[in-house]
């Protein structure tokens, strides 16, 4: 397999002869920050400070035509910042070591030849645009990307700016998880490597320093999103993406899902790193994990599913279901829902202990609207009347009442937005210029 791999790598290193990848790039939305001062009429607004970003790459979502166009653009910082009813939007391109290098020499291929010149340290990492997911960690922003350290960002709550520090580089390993879990004093983390088909597990301290380290062999070419952690495990799925050579010669990345065949799934006790692995029949891809439980019985994992993945193109139809694993004869079920399988939906964000937001997928217009489930049961759609949902929504509590805050799109003009969870009513406020589309999200208040 690694040879076959060493071949892949090969003829991505020829993709500079073939005329489709010689091709314009795909243009970067934004050409420099912005900062907006919003005009606000909701007097809810004003019991609040803080901060609402959305992270991305830099491009209009319209205008590219894979997965992997996506995961590979400059990231980009959409943000809000609330100051007692006064709010300005701020956009921010963070500044990438690949960002600074490309300014300088010219654009790179993006294609698995320059990620292994990036492990030689000949290009800064080509995938390395820090465009995933935001989180704060021992008072700092980190922008996140999983095939690379992440950035330190400076929210300046005063100025209402954001501003790149710099790539936290961390000792004895070279990436860490966009899906990190951050923890008050560490950060339990993964790193992945194709060709050894290995997944680390890896936790640091405050200060970034590795603190113990768990290795899982995989049984196909790990790519891992997300992953589940709790006090006593970590959780994730090994699924079998493998090469799509009918693709090899016109994708940037040909891999695709296999759905025929099995998906693994690995528990490992922290505690005493031994590793489980259960067996289902179904191929399946999962980009994000929205519950865990066990009982003395099962192990019970809820998550949107994938059954078909390529990441040469768009297709994206996620369905919430459920993994039971029983825990004395290691029959693997994967329960669907008769109701849940008539929507795409992914992008979970807890409200509490027992609810779940997940945003509706269009594959035509992009998010459309929010369920909210309790379990495996929809306990209320919010659906918008000619409205987009931009990106990953937060929940915030402002005077004890919670709000789903987003970036919408209505009638060619782009707003923040809230929903009050009580009553379900919107508020709108306009952002007099046009945005983009993003992944995650992150809330901050003061």
């Amino acid at each position: 397999m690694n040879f076959i791999i060493f071949i892949f790598l090969f003829i991505s290193s020829c993709q500079c002869f073939i005329p489709k990848f010689n091709r314009q790039y795909t243009k970067n939305f934004y050409q420099k920050d912005y900062s907006i001062h919003l005009n606000n009429e909701h007097i809810f607004l004003k019991n609040i400070t803080g901060f609402y970003g959305l992270i991305g790459p830099n491009y209009d979502f319209h205008n590219v035509t894979s997965l992997m166009d996506l995961f590979t653009g400059d990231g980009v910082v959409q943000g809000v910042f609330f100051n007692k009813g006064n709010i300005t939007f701020h956009n921010h391109i963070i500044q990438t070591e690949k960002l600074l290098f490309e300014q300088k020499h010219g654009k790179n291929k993006h294609n698995l030849f320059t990620l292994a010149l990036s492990m030689l340290k000949i290009f800064p990492v080509p995938s390395g645009t820090a465009n995933t997911a935001l989180h704060q960690f021992q008072n700092q922003t980190l922008a996140l990307y999983e095939t690379d350290y992440p950035y330190v960002l400076h929210l300046d709550m005063d100025k209402f700016n954001i501003s790149t520090i710099g790539k936290q580089f961390i000792n004895k390993i070279s990436s860490i998880s966009a899906h990190s879990k951050f923890n008050e004093q560490t950060i339990d983390t993964i790193h992945y490597n194709i060709l050894k088909k290995e997944v680390q597990f890896l936790t640091l301290d405050k200060k970034y320093n590795l603190i113990d380290k768990i290795k899982i062999k995989t049984k196909y070419m790990p790519v891992i999103h997300d992953f589940i952690n709790t006090e006593k495990y970590v959780i994730f799925a090994d699924c079998p993406l493998q090469i799509n050579f009918k693709s090899i010669f016109n994708s940037k990345f040909p891999i695709h899902l296999n759905n025929k065949l099995p998906t693994f799934i690995h528990i490992i006790n922290k505690q005493t790193k031994q590793i489980e692995t259960f067996s289902m029949d179904q191929g399946i891809y999962i980009f994000h994990f929205s519950h865990f439980e066990e009982n003395e019985n099962s192990y019970i994992i809820q998550a949107p599913q994938l059954d078909e993945v390529d990441f040469s193109n768009l297709v994206f139809k996620p369905k919430l279901r459920e993994i039971n694993i029983n825990r004395k004869n290691k029959y693997v079920l994967n329960k669907k829902y008769s109701e849940l399988e008539n929507i795409h939906m992914d992008f979970p964000v807890k409200i509490n202990s027992t609810h779940t937001i997940l945003s509706i997928v269009d594959k035509e217009v992009g998010f459309t609207g929010f369920t909210i489930c309790e379990n495996m049961k929809i306990t209320k759609k919010i659906l918008f009347e000619n409205t987009v949902i931009i990106g990953e929504p937060q929940v915030i509590n402002i005077s004890n009442t919670s709000y789903i805050i987003s970036f919408t799109e209505k009638n060619n003009q782009n707003y923040i937005s809230f929903v009050n969870l009580k009553t379900f009513s919107q508020n709108e406020i306009l952002i007099p210029m046009s945005i983009i589309n993003g992944f995650h999200s992150m809330i901050v208040q003061t």
